[in-house]
């Protein structure tokens, strides 16, 4: 390995990446994959930029934020008229998986300030790539599950109480299929430290190009599946609300808890899968300015696992309904009628103690018109003076 600043200073040694040029051939496709698959947040903290204070910050109020998004709309996806429900399974699943890749993205933050050692080099190897991967990916199928299964209800008279079998068993289906397909990050692939004790991760000589093939095509295939079962259905929403000339504006506030999410999502996560194929295929990866666009477009893809509340229950009345319901926010109407109650008896002692001052102040009575009246302080402060 050869130390580099930038890209122009790797000519004949291989792309510049973290500080070093490969000058191994065969190494490139290795660091494309590494530049892809490692948690991006752990290559900030060798960075010596302003950059990087500002990305933990972001990191870290983007993640408590949808932590708490998650957790609220967990305790209301709970209530019995909502998981009772088919779409209900998929709504506490997408909840489940937006809460726990919220706490992975602190968790990974936590770790990249560790000294390295063995935990470290597997966390970042293996449990933090696997993990994220298979809830992320879930995330993505939940959500167009929920949106084919509320077309169903809506558009084609589906009950939404009928049996959560099938619910259940697409649910756990798609968990263990995406658990499987991203084996490799645990199998596949080991740590090794280079001079300047990095940790990087590489595959077996042998399995290399089979196991980078195969991650690209399932990391797409998840991705491209989820916006393309959501542009369908939002041009079939668009065609019905098209049919309705006279009250489209209606029929969109009758859709919106459909197409809000779905919209969102498509533009969130296209563009990653976009960048994602352009970084592969033109090795921009050693560009510090690439990956850092890169680590920007990871969260921009979980944007709508930190607005859970938003996208799927503040559109959506009876959801709102459930809410209103829940004992967080009997517990912030508490607090808030609590604070409201304090502030009235403030006001209350307040115009007391004004009432009783104004009692207490000398009256001047004014007998003709060209008398003139005066305030009770004024008038104690001129008889003391003469």
């Amino acid at each position: 390995m050869k130390l580099c600043a930038d890209a122009d200073s790797c000519i004949g040694h291989g792309p510049c990446l973290t500080n070093m040029c490969a000058n191994i051939a065969g190494k490139v496709l290795e660091i494309r994959y590494n530049g892809q698959t490692l948690p991006s947040f752990s290559e900030l903290i060798h960075d010596t930029s302003v950059l990087r204070r500002y990305y933990f910050l972001i990191v870290i109020f983007f993640a408590c934020f949808g932590l708490m998004n998650n957790i609220i709309s967990l305790v209301t996806f709970l209530h019995d008229r909502i998981r009772f429900t088919v779409s209900g399974v998929y709504l506490i699943m997408y909840a489940l998986c937006g809460l726990i890749t919220m706490a992975l993205f602190l968790i990974n933050i936590l770790i990249t300030f560790l000294p390295n050692g063995f935990f470290f080099s597997q966390w970042i190897c293996h449990i933090y790539p696997y993990l994220f991967l298979i809830f992320s990916n879930t995330s993505i199928l939940m959500s167009a599950a929920i949106t084919v299964e509320n077309i169903l209800c809506r558009c084609f008279c589906f009950d939404r109480f009928r049996s959560r079998k099938c619910a259940l068993f697409v649910t756990f289906n798609l968990l263990i299929i995406v658990s499987i397909s991203n084996l490799d990050k645990i199998f596949a692939r080991h740590a090794i430290t280079n001079r300047t004790d990095q940790f990087y991760c590489t595959f077996k000589d042998y399995t290399h190009r089979i196991w980078l093939d195969f991650n690209n095509f399932i990391s797409y295939i998840y991705v491209f599946t989820a916006c393309i079962i959501h542009l369908i259905c939002m041009t079939f929403l668009f065609i019905r609300i098209q049919q309705h000339k006279q009250n489209w504006f209606q029929n969109w506030l009758l859709y919106q808890d459909i197409l809000w999410p779905s919209l969102l999502i498509v533009l969130c996560s296209a563009p990653y899968a976009i960048l994602h194929y352009v970084l592969y295929t033109h090795d921009l990866l050693s560009n510090r300015f690439y990956m850092h666009l890169h680590t920007g477009f990871i969260l921009c893809v979980h944007i709508p696992q930190m607005l859970t509340f938003f996208i799927y229950i503040l559109p959506n009345r009876y959801y709102v309904k459930e809410f209103q319901r829940s004992f967080i926010c009997k517990k912030l109407c508490c607090l808030h009628a609590a604070s409201k109650q304090a502030q009235v008896q403030e006001f209350e002692m307040k115009y007391k103690t004004w009432q009783q001052g104004t009692a207490l102040e000398p009256v001047m009575t004014i007998s003709t018109l060209n008398d003139y009246y005066i305030r009770g302080e004024i008038y104690d402060r001129i008889k003391l003076e003469v």
